[in-house]
Formats: structure tokens, sequence, C-alpha cells
């Protein structure tokens, strides 16, 4: 089978939603299907004046955010796979018997207008992406007459909910290949919380910060293993070691396998791919009861959903899980690898891609 990720630019950093479609592509090119990722210029980008196009190459070489770079250093992508850097909207072409996957909300409009079969169009929605851009114009994409499938039954269910639209449900996974898994006894990670430094407002890092401050103000020898792609500022925080941009060795050994909770903050998440790899690491996680995690984590089984608004309540339920012991909590979690693996979301990707009429 012939398939096609049509992805954003590309800045060569980690994004979880980028990941997911690496491991497909992967596994996909290794059972022998052709395989091609196209990363796509944003229009609003490609239409705007040279001058401002000028201005934004500055800006990008600045801040080392160069969003049209031709390699992709942190995830190993299999060579046979083939990839198209930087294509503008206007060079997009499709083969008639290619099944073509939009990601992004707005490369879905690229898609939709091809001239491929209807049955080879298809939209893999990872969010409600009213973070990237205007509701009108995210909305409007849901509508599409594309073939979509999202990564968790929350964004399904939105689908039929708000758009009336059927959306195929195949969820997210951890790839065994990532090798997540307890290195470190529970019983050696003290009052360690892990917690995600993100710059997106809704991933709510700053909320994180806070309550972990309102935690030490009962259980003062709290430690914290912060991790994230952007730079971060450690004055007034001697309690925090900060990881920027960690393998996934460091991202195992020295954050999730150092840590006893990991703290999932985010007013909404498409999945929770981080929380995985907590989980599967030996994390306790205690989450926002933010939508993602709700196809993974059954709450007081391998982990715990509470209202993070609810900042005393939840401050309590993390120093409750200090005081008390919560190896089987634990240890249900590290289940999590065995329940949502690369390889039956795969499965069930391609009975879709093939069954579209």
């Amino acid at each position: 089978m012939k398939i096609t990720w049509v992805l954003p630019q590309n800045y060569d950093t980690p994004i979880g939603g980028y990941k997911i479609v690496y491991q497909y592509a992967n596994y996909l090119v290794s059972l022998g299907h052709s395989i091609r990722i196209v990363f796509l210029q944003n229009p609003s980008y490609v239409e705007k004046s040279k001058l401002y196009q000028l201005g934004r190459n500055v800006y990008w070489k600045f801040f080392k955010k160069n969003p049209f770079k031709k390699r992709v250093t942190w995830f190993p992508l299999d060579p046979h796979i083939k990839i198209d850097w930087n294509i503008t909207p206007d060079q997009l072409r499709f083969n008639q018997d290619e099944k073509v996957i939009a990601t992004a909300y707005w490369t879905a409009n690229f898609v939709d207008m091809s001239t491929i079969p209807l049955m080879n169009k298809f939209y893999f929605l990872q969010d409600y992406e009213l973070f990237s851009g205007a509701s009108h114009d995210v909305n409007k994409t849901w509508k599409l007459p594309l073939n979509k499938f999202a990564v968790s039954s929350w964004l399904s269910d939105l689908g039929e909910k708000k758009f009336g639209e059927k959306i195929e449900f195949i969820p997210n996974f951890l790839d065994s290949r990532d090798n997540f898994k307890v290195t470190n006894s529970l019983n050696h990670r003290n009052h360690t919380i892990a917690l995600l430094n993100h710059p997106s407002k809704r991933k709510n890092t700053k909320l994180g910060l806070e309550i972990i401050e309102l935690i030490r103000k009962k259980v003062p020898d709290v430690k914290v293993k912060l991790f994230g792609t952007e730079d971060f500022d450690l004055s007034g925080y001697e309690h925090i070691e900060y990881f920027k941009r960690p393998s996934r060795k460091q991202l195992r050994d020295d954050v999730y396998n150092q840590s006893l909770i990991y703290l999932l903050p985010s007013e909404y998440e498409g999945w929770g791919l981080t929380a995985m790899e907590a989980m599967a690491s030996g994390d306790i996680v205690v989450s926002n009861n933010n939508g993602g995690v709700n196809d993974f984590i059954t709450n007081n089984v391998n982990g715990f959903i509470v209202d993070f608004n609810d900042k005393k309540s939840t401050v309590d339920k993390i120093i409750n899980i200090f005081a008390e012991d919560n190896h089987q909590v634990a240890i249900n979690a590290t289940k999590v690898i065995n329940e949502f693996s690369v390889e039956i979301s795969s499965n069930m990707l391609l009975r879709f891609l093939s069954s579209t009429k």
C-alpha cells in the first residue's frame, strides 16, 4: 500500500504528534508498504510578502527555530521512507492510488483540494487544535469530506456530538523500541515529581509548578524533574533539576525512573503520550481531567484523575500518595505498554485505510 503523511513544516524539535507519525511510518515501511512523508510549508508564510518572509527568517535564525530544516535528528527515521522537504501547497502532487493522510488542521484543506479519489483522502485527528488556529478555521476542517480517524475516544465523540461526523478511533501507543520500562525501584524514588515544561498555555506548566509549591509547604523535601524543549530559568528553583531535550534514555532513567509521581496538569490533551511513557517507567500519574488520558488511565487503579482547578484537593491527593503504599497502582501502570502497541494500532490503521469506499 502507498501511504503518504502530510505534516507541517519541520522544526527538527521533539513533538509528540510528529513522533507518532514517525513511529507509524517506521513500522509500516518495515512491513513492506511504500511510505512517504511530506513536510508542507504553512500557507500563512508562503502567501506573505518577501519582506515579511525575510523578517521571519531573521527571527527563526536568531532563536534557532528554523522550520525548513532538511533533517530529523531527534528520531531515527527508517531510510526507506521517502521524504519531501519544504513543499509549498502548489507543489503538492499525489498519485491516484496513494492513501494520503492530513495531520495538522490546515493540512486537511490541501488534502481535501487534491484530485485523488475521496476513498484515498484521510484526516488524522490528534487534538482539537484551537491552540493552533482560529476556532472557525479549525472547526471547518472537521466537516471536510475526508475519512477521519482520531487518537482518542473523546476526540471521536467530539466529532460525532459537535460536528455530526463519524470518526474512527485508533488509539495512540507506546513503541516497545522506545524501551520505556522500570529501571529504578519505587522504593528509591522518594518525594520526587516529574513535570513537562511546555510553552503552550493549555499544557498548564505554570499551574503544575504552583501546585508543587503548595505541596512543598507541607512536604519540604519534594524534588522536581522538569523536562522540555525550551530553556527554563532555574533562578529560585533550587529543588528543580531541568533536562532540556533529553534523549529517550535520559528521559527514562534520569527523569521518569527517578520520580514517584508524574504530574500532567494539561487543560486538555489529544492523548497524553508523556503520561504513558511515565506509566511504563513505573510512575504514578496524577492527571488533570483533560480527556486524553481516559483511554488508558482508570482512576484509582493505574493512576489518578483529579480536577486541578481544585488545588487543595490536588495537593491533598499527591501528599496522600507520598504517605501511602501505592505500589499496586504503579505496577498496574506499567502494564499500559502491553495494551497499546504500534503493532496493534498499525493493524487497525491498515484495516481502516483499506475499508473506505
